[in-house]
C-alpha cells in the first residue's frame, strides 16, 4: 500500500457585491443572450443538454451521471474540462473495474492531515500509479486517491442499489416533488450524502443528480455568485463576499439549488435546450460568473 501527500489549489475569486437587480424572466433572457455570445458557453450548453439521459434511468446511465463527479469537486473549470474529456475517452476505471479487488481502498484519518491527503488512504499503489501514468501519457491531469475513493464509493452504492432490480427498473431514490423549500431539499439528499460518504458533500451529490436528469443545478461557486449578485439567495451579500464559506454552511448548497429551481419555474427554455430548463439555467448561471458577464448588468 502506498501513501503520499496531495493538496487542492483554490483560485482567488474576484470581489463582488450584490447589484440592485433581480432575476426576472426578462433579465434572465438578457443574461442568457449575453452568456451565449461566447462559443465556449454555447458548446457547453449543447453538450450538457445532449448528455442528459432520456427515458427510464438505467444502471449504466446512473454510473455515467455519478461516477465522475468527485473529479469536479473544488476544481477549476479548465481542469474540470480536461477531466470531462478523460472520462469520455474511457481513461478512468469502469464501474465493474472499481468493484474489483485491485481497487480495494480504505480510509484511515490522520491527525494534522486533511481528508483529501493520499496519506489518509490505504490502496493498491500499482493500480493507482498505472492510472496516473495513463492520464499523463494522454496529457491529462493526475488524480488524487481521495477522488478515486469517492468514485469507487459511487460504484459500490450503485451496485448495491441495483441488486434485485432489473436494469430498466433502476431508481436513485430521490423525490424532488416533495421539496418545496430549502429544508426539504437538504433533507431529501441527506441520506444519499451519508451513504456515499467521504468526498460526497451536498454540492457533489447535486451535481450527480443534475446529470441523472433531476430538476436541480450544481451549486458551485459560480452559480452561487451569479444568484447572489442578483439578490436571489438568503444572505446574498455573504454569498458574494465569502462564496466558499457560504457553500460550506449547512443550508448553502440547498439555498442555491432552491433559488435556481424557482428561477427555472418562471422562465422559458431556448428551443435548442429541448425543454431542459434546469440544465440551461445551470449553464447560464455558471458562465455568467465564470466569464464575468453578470458584471455588465
Amino acid at each position: 500500500m502506498h501513501t503520499c501527500k496531495t493538496s487542492a489549489r483554490r483560485k482567488a475569486l474576484k470581489p463582488i457585491t450584490p447589484s440592485n437587480q433581480s432575476l426576472t424572466a426578462e433579465s434572465y433572457a438578457r443574461l442568457r443572450d449575453r452568456v451565449l455570445q461566447n462559443p465556449v458557453a454555447q458548446d457547453e450548453l449543447a453538450r450538457a443538454v445532449s448528455s442528459l439521459p432520456s427515458g427510464q434511468l438505467s444502471l449504466s446511465t446512473a454510473w455515467n451521471a455519478f461516477g465522475s463527479k468527485p473529479l469536479f469537486s473544488n476544481m477549476a473549470l479548465t481542469t474540470a474540462g480536461l477531466y470531462t474529456q478523460a472520462w469520455s475517452a474511457g481513461l478512468f476505471p469502469s464501474m465493474e473495474e472499481f468493484l474489483s479487488p485491485e481497487w480495494k481502498m480504505s480510509y484511515l484519518p490522520l491527525q494534522k492531515r486533511g481528508w483529501r491527503a493520499d496519506a489518509c488512504f490505504h490502496y493498491n499503489r500499482l493500480t493507482v500509479d498505472e492510472l496516473r501514468r495513463k492520464l499523463k501519457r494522454a496529457r491529462y491531469p493526475s488524480v488524487s486517491v481521495s477522488r478515486l475513493y469517492a468514485m469507487r464509493s459511487a460504484a459500490r452504492w450503485l451496485d448495491q442499489r441495483s441488486k434485485g432490480a432489473g436494469a430498466a427498473e433502476f431508481k436513485i431514490g430521490i423525490d424532488l416533488g416533495r421539496c418545496a423549500d430549502v429544508k426539504a431539499l437538504r433533507q431529501e439528499i441527506a441520506p444519499l450524502c451519508a451513504t456515499l460518504g467521504i468526498g460526497w458533500g451536498q454540492t457533489t451529490v447535486f451535481h450527480g443528480l443534475v446529470d441523472a436528469g433531476f430538476e436541480v443545478i450544481k451549486p458551485d461557486i459560480h452559480t452561487t455568485r451569479t444568484l447572489a449578485y442578483f439578490n436571489a439567495l438568503t444572505k446574498s451579500e455573504a454569498a458574494c463576499h465569502k462564496t466558499r464559506n457560504y457553500l460550506a454552511s449547512p443550508n448553502g448548497p440547498a439555498n442555491v439549488v432552491h433559488a435556481a429551481r424557482e428561477l427555472a419555474a418562471k422562465v422559458t427554455a431556448l428551443p435548442s435546450s429541448n425543454g431542459k430548463i434546469h440544465r440551461e439555467v445551470d449553464i447560464v448561471l455558471l458562465y455568467a460568473s465564470a466569464h464575468d458577464v453578470m458584471l455588465s448588468f
